[in-house]
C-alpha cells in the first residue's frame, strides 16, 4: 500500500491509532499489557471500518480480551464452529486440519485476519516471524485464560463453556520455553466435559525476554 492509498484508506481517527500501533508494534509486543492495547485500539478501528466479513474472527479475538466472559451471538457462532471438536473427540475421530473449527484453535484464522489488518494499515506484520507470532500466542492466551465462551440457556449446542488455561513451563530448553494451550470444553449435564491442547515452544532472547 502506498502512502497516498494509506492515508485515503482510514479517517484521522483511524489513521492516529494506527500510528500508535505501529509504534507499539516496532517496540516488540511481548507484554500481556502491549497485547491489550494492541487487540483493544484494533477494534477501536474495526468499529468504524464496519468490515466485519474481511475481519469477523480478528473482532472476536479482540473482544475476547476485553471482556471477562462472552455469550452474545458472535461468541455463540465461534462456539457452533468449535464444538466440531468436541464432537470429534468424543467419538473418538479427528477433525481435517484445515476445517474451520481447527484453525480457530490453532489461532490461524486471527493470525490471516491480524496480518491483513496490519498491512492494510502499514504496520510491521510480526505474524510472518514465526518465534514472535508463538510468543504472541503463548501471550494472549494468558490473557484470556480463565475468561469463558459461556452459552445462554437457549444455545442450541451441546456445550455449555468454552475456556482457555495456559501452562507455561518453568524451565527452558535450550533457551526455549515450552508452553501448552489447553481449550476446555463443558458440555451438557448428561455429556462428558473435554480438552484439546496446543504444544508450543518460541527462543526468549529473541523476542528480548519473558
Amino acid at each position: 500500500m502506498s502512502q497516498s492509498d494509506f492515508q485515503d484508506y482510514g479517517s484521522g481517527m483511524q489513521l492516529n491509532i494506527a500510528k500508535k500501533l505501529r509504534a507499539e508494534v516496532e517496540s516488540g509486543v511481548i507484554r500481556e499489557t502491549q497485547v491489550v492495547y494492541l487487540m483493544a485500539s484494533i477494534r477501536k478501528i474495526l468499529e468504524q471500518l464496519d468490515e466485519t466479513a474481511q475481519f469477523g474472527r480478528l473482532r472476536f479475538f479482540c473482544d475476547w480480551v476485553l471482556h471477562s466472559r462472552l455469550s452474545r451471538p458472535p461468541a455463540q457462532e465461534v462456539v457452533g464452529i468449535l464444538q466440531t471438536i468436541y464432537d470429534s473427540m468424543v467419538a473418538g475421530t479427528r477433525l481435517p486440519q484445515f476445517s474451520e473449527a481447527m484453525l480457530l484453535v490453532r489461532f490461524e484464522l486471527l493470525k490471516d485476519n491480524l496480518s491483513t489488518f496490519l498491512r492494510q494499515f502499514d504496520i510491521k506484520d510480526f505474524t510472518q516471524d514465526t518465534n514472535a507470532w508463538v510468543a504472541f500466542i503463548c501471550i494472549y492466551s494468558k490473557v484470556v485464560a480463565d475468561c469463558p465462551l459461556e452459552m445462554p440457556n437457549n444455545f442450541v449446542g451441546n456445550i455449555r463453556k468454552i475456556s482457555i488455561h495456559l501452562e507455561i513451563s518453568d524451565k527452558l530448553i535450550d533457551d526455549h520455553l515450552p508452553y501448552k494451550i489447553n481449550w476446555n470444553f463443558e458440555a451438557r449435564e448428561d455429556l462428558p466435559p473435554a480438552s484439546y491442547f496446543i504444544l508450543n515452544t518460541y527462543s526468549v532472547a529473541a523476542i528480548g525476554g519473558n
